[in-house]
């Protein structure tokens, strides 16, 4: 397939999952995304109750490490249900065909123009407009897909895009790195067959 087609493959996907959510949302239905984050916040056993912002902005750089192969994929765990929704997701995986999919997350991971690495490269430069123009189309795309964590750094990196501060800037971007990791490895545990 050729570039052009597939990136207009791909807007039109964007452009159909947003139109569902519009008409879900006027047809009465509950916020998916506010019941989800309820639904995390009120810990049915007290021994699962996980602070999810503290998880997923403290993640030690040895727990990123890929998980033994002799475990067989799980379901998203608490943690991995902070970075992903999985409900959001699996429905936008359910409309696409698995090479469109693998090509939609490349625009969000793959160095050095997907979306995180841009938004990255932008908080190092320091151009507050470009990162703030950055940060919200990263959060349009996280969110689509359901992929939590990135939606968070990326909705701060949007609201702090104004602060004339390179260790705040490096900070943040660091932070989405690790996000970004996190949300690879618990896509690969939740469907292995992804090449993310």
């Amino acid at each position: 397939m050729h570039q052009p087609t597939v990136a207009l493959l791909i807007a039109v996907s964007v452009l159909v999952m947003w139109l569902v959510f519009l008409l879900r949302r006027q047809a009465g239905h509950i916020d998916d995304l506010q019941r989800t984050l309820h639904e995390l916040t009120v810990a049915r056993d007290p021994a699962e109750a996980v602070d999810l912002d503290k998880s997923a902005f403290h993640t030690p750089l040895q727990e990123l490490e890929p998980a033994d192969a002799a475990h067989p994929p799980q379901a998203p765990t608490a943690s991995a249900t902070g970075l992903i929704d999985a409900a959001s997701y699996s429905e936008v995986v359910s409309m696409m065909p698995p090479a469109t999919m693998d090509e939609l997350l490349g625009t969000l991971f793959d160095p050095p123009e997907g979306g995180v690495h841009v938004l990255v490269a932008s908080l190092a430069v320091g151009d507050a407009a470009q990162i703030a123009h950055h940060a919200r189309k990263l959060k349009g795309s996280a969110n689509l897909l359901g992929f939590r964590a990135l939606v968070r750094t990326s909705a701060q990196i949007e609201r702090l895009a104004q602060e004339d501060n390179p260790v705040l800037r490096r900070e943040l971007g660091n932070q989405l790195l690790v996000d970004m990791t996190r949300t690879q490895q618990a896509l690969r545990r939740y469907s292995p067959a992804l090449t993310v």
